[in-house]
């Protein structure tokens, strides 16, 4: 069944609602989630009843759980207006406890993923591994320093974390995508759109 990109316009706020291929893309380029497909190793778990979201296994490798997450923030209606702002975000201690400690829900999972794309998700990770003592991987720094990061900044993280040789691509149009998500400047706008148009171009 056709899916629809869920993501908002970093200024108007509109939703995208572009049908998302096969590659994970919609048809304007937003960085949104593949459709799933098999494959070996645990696969997460599924919530039954109306409106629940995937839970994302903790014993799965984390690219999986980025996987995972995307496909639930596109899955569920629009909450990114749930999401930390840029202030909590700029408290790894505080973000730390809001995406891994005992009271953090799925549903704040899929807002974080909603308003800042891939980066989100690896927010997620990030976090959980920060809560398990696993500090100074590249995902616990995306935690730790995401509130000052620029978009070469961020694009670099990404690459570390899923190096572009094993398919993932487009970090560019992600990095760019979080930052004017976080920022909502007029130069982060412009930043991704011409990261979007130099994709659709390539």
């Amino acid at each position: 069944m056709a899916r629809r990109c869920g993501y908002r316009d970093t200024t108007t706020g509109r939703p995208c609602e572009h049908l998302v291929d096969s590659t994970g893309r919609c048809a304007a380029g937003h960085p949104v989630a593949r459709v799933p497909t098999a494959g070996p190793g645990p696969a997460p778990a599924q919530v039954a009843g109306p409106g629940a979201v995937p839970e994302v296994a903790q014993l799965v490798p984390p690219a999986h759980r980025v996987r995972a997450l995307m496909d639930a923030a596109l899955m569920q209606p629009d909450c990114s207006q749930l999401a930390p702002g840029p202030d909590v975000l700029a408290d790894p201690a505080r973000v730390e406890v809001l995406l891994a400690g005992p009271a953090a829900s799925p549903e704040l999972h899929v807002a974080l993923v909603q308003r800042y794309g891939r980066v989100g998700a690896w927010l997620v990770v990030g976090a959980a591994e920060r809560a398990g003592g696993r500090g100074g991987g590249p995902a616990v720094r995306l935690v730790e320093r995401f509130a000052g990061l620029d978009a070469t900044g961020l694009t670099a993280l990404l690459d570390e974390l899923e190096p572009p040789g094993a398919g993932a691509g487009g970090h560019r149009l992600d990095a760019t995508f979080a930052v004017a998500a976080r920022d909502r400047s007029p130069g982060a706008h412009r930043a991704y759109m011409a990261a979007l148009l130099s994709r659709r171009s390539a």
